[in-house]
Order: structure tokens, then sequence, then C-alpha cells
């Protein structure tokens, strides 16, 4: 049986959901025929640095190591370590580099952090990654990051387990409102203000027949109630964050799950998100905006809008859902069992590296 051991550093704390996935990713692995095991140290400087040296003593035929930015140039040694000890590495690359360098060099407090962080980043180039056996990416690196890596590299979407999300309970009979529900720690770049502007241009066209519940905190949720107030909208209802159960109540009600909407906004134009995985796998349709490489545009579930702040696609891709237009939670959940699963995905990650 080939061992897989799987390093990476996590704040469970403000990160439940990333945590939740890399020990998916683990678990996936065991159910795939592997012994597999996950070693997560804290976000920190002391715990980069054992993360590095454990890594560098692991005695499994392959090792995946999630990219952190502060620790690229010492990864480039280990790696280089570890293949010449006849090991296959796999670098996990959450999100593209250069999507990380714009968020830091816009950050809205500046510090010498922060300064550190993006001349790292920038220096780091792609040669940091050059040793491994392969790169996983979740979306379109640019060229300075993607270098020498393209033969290497693999694109993929994220993976959940789905036999844990229950299937929505909710039913539609073109009567009763739709309802819409959308989970995240709310950042601008979730883009729910066109989602609320264009609710606010529904209900003019379509009385009453929209509900929207957003689930969770974050830095944009006060100016989000802050615009449904403007804008005297009875329709929309904030939660904040819920634990599991309150979760799979919310979910139980609704018809539809809302990804990001303004991807644009941090130089994304296509994503492979967790929360569409997870909506899916709960039988929901999505409406989304841009890319995502697990959906086609003939997916008919997945309600795609452009990366901009135009409102006018979403109250168009709302108005069309009718009973002949909605599709069957079964579907949906048959679709993220074949296409979307953990499963599926850790097969991927080690395609013809054996």
């Amino acid at each position: 049986m080939k061992r897989v051991d799987y390093f990476s550093l996590i704040d469970f704390m403000n990160s439940p959901g990333v945590a939740n996935k890399l020990v998916n990713t683990v678990e996936a692995f065991n159910k795939s025929g592997y012994d597999a095991n996950s070693y997560f140290f804290p976000l920190s400087v002391k715990g980069g640095l054992k993360m590095l040296v454990a890594a560098s003593k692991s005695k499994a035929d392959f090792i995946i190591i999630r990219y952190s930015l502060i620790f690229a140039p010492l990864l480039f040694f280990v790696i280089c370590y570890l293949r010449m000890s006849g090991k296959k590495v796999v670098v996990d690359v959450p999100t593209p580099r250069t999507v990380v360098a714009k968020e830091t060099l816009h950050a809205k407090k500046k510090s010498i952090l922060n300064i550190f962080k993006f001349v790292v980043l920038i220096l780091s180039g792609s040669w940091v990654l050059w040793p491994a056996n392969r790169v996983i990416q979740y979306s379109t690196e640019s060229t300075w990051f993607s270098f020498g890596l393209l033969s290497k590299t693999k694109k993929m979407g994220n993976g959940i387990i789905v036999e844990n999300m229950p299937l929505s309970e909710s039913k539609w009979d073109g009567k009763q409102p739709i309802e819409i529900i959308s989970v995240a720690l709310i950042a601008y770049w979730h883009g729910y203000d066109r989602l609320i502007r264009a609710m606010h241009e529904l209900e003019k066209i379509k009385p009453n027949m929209f509900n929207l519940t957003i689930v969770g905190d974050g830095e944009e949720l006060e100016a989000l109630k802050k615009l449904v107030l403007e804008l005297k909208l009875s329709n929309i209802r904030f939660t904040g964050m819920l634990d599991h159960n309150g979760l799979n109540k919310e979910f139980s009600k609704a018809h539809i799950g809302v990804s990001s909407l303004g991807l644009h906004r941090k130089g994304l134009y296509e994503a492979a998100d967790l929360k569409t995985r997870e909506y899916a796998a709960r039988g929901l349709m999505i409406l989304g905006a841009g890319e995502d490489i697990d959906f086609s545009d003939e997916i008919e579930f997945r309600l795609k809008v452009p990366c901009d702040e135009t409102i006018e696609p979403i109250i168009d891709a709302l108005q069309g859902i009718t009973l002949d237009t909605i599709v069957s939670k079964e579907k949906v959940r048959t679709f993220a069992l074949e296409r979307l699963s953990m499963e599926v995905k850790v097969k991927e990650m080690l395609l013809r590296l054996s």
C-alpha cells in the first residue's frame, strides 16, 4: 500500500472551511486505497519551520505540501532533498500567487510585513516549485509564477465528501418564493452587494418572489446590512455564523446557493471554490460569476453571470427560473457524486505519478 503524507499550515479557528477540506482530502486518500496521514501546523514562523523539517523526514511515497508564501524559498530546498531521496512531491497551491501578490500589494492596511511578503512572493517567482513532480492549481496562474511549470501543473477543481452533505429537503411548486442562500466569511470580493441590488429591482418586477438568507460574518457584513436598509428590503435576512445544525436547517429550506459574484474585484475570472461544490452536494442550483473548471456552460443548474459590476444578468438569471427550468435536487446531487467528490479529485492529484 502506497503511503501519502499531507503537510500544511492551518488556522483552524479562522479557516474552518479550509481545515475541513484538508481533513477530507486525507480521508479520501484512505478511502482510495492509500495509507494517508495529515500533519498540520500552526500558522506561524515556528509552525512553518516545524512543517518543513517534518516534511523532509517523511518516509511516504507521495508527499503533498500546501504552498505557504513566507516559506516558499525554503520549500525549494526541501523539495530538492525529497526528490533526491526518491520521493514524489506534489505542491498544492490553493490560490494563484498572482492574486495573492495583488491582494498583498493593495491591502488596506500597509505594513512592513505586507511589503516583506510581497517582495518574497515576487522574488520567489516560479523557480521555487521547479523541483516538484506536480503542482496543483485551482485557477489560471500568471506567466511570471508559472514559467517552467506548465508541463507539471494540473489545474483542477476542489473536491468534497459529498456523503457528508445532507440533501436539501426544499420543494418548489412555482407558487411560494424561491429561497436563495449564501454562506461565507463575507468579503468585498464575494460581490453580494450585486445580488442585493438585483433583488431590489426584482421586487419591482416580481414582488415577493425571492428571499435571500446571508449566513456568516466578515468584514463586509455591516456594509451589506446598511445597503439592505437603504434599499428598504424586507426579504433579505442575516443570520450571522451558524453551527452545523443551524446551517443544515437553513440549507433544508433553500433552492439556490450563491457563490462569489465579485471574483473580478481580486483579479480572478475563474474559480473552483468549495462553497459551489457544497451547494451542488446538497442538490441546490447555483448562482455564480465567471468560469469553473468542473462546470461547463452546458450545465443548466449553474447560473453563470459575468465577472463585472452589472446586475442585469443576475436579474435575468433569476427571472428565468420556472418549473420547467429548475433542476431536480437528485440530478444535481448525482453530478456532485460523479464529478466533485474528493475521491475523484485525489486520484487526479497523483495520476501518472506512481
